[in-house]
């Protein structure tokens, strides 16, 4: 599941990995 945030601003999330309550999100620039 992608995080609203990065869906609300039209990133291109790669890659996604939730550690405990912490979201780490790998976007390409």
């Amino acid at each position: 599941e992608i995080p609203m945030a990065a869906r609300a601003m039209g990133l291109e999330v790669l890659d996604i990995r939730e550690e405990g309550e912490k979201w780490t999100i790998r976007i390409r620039r």
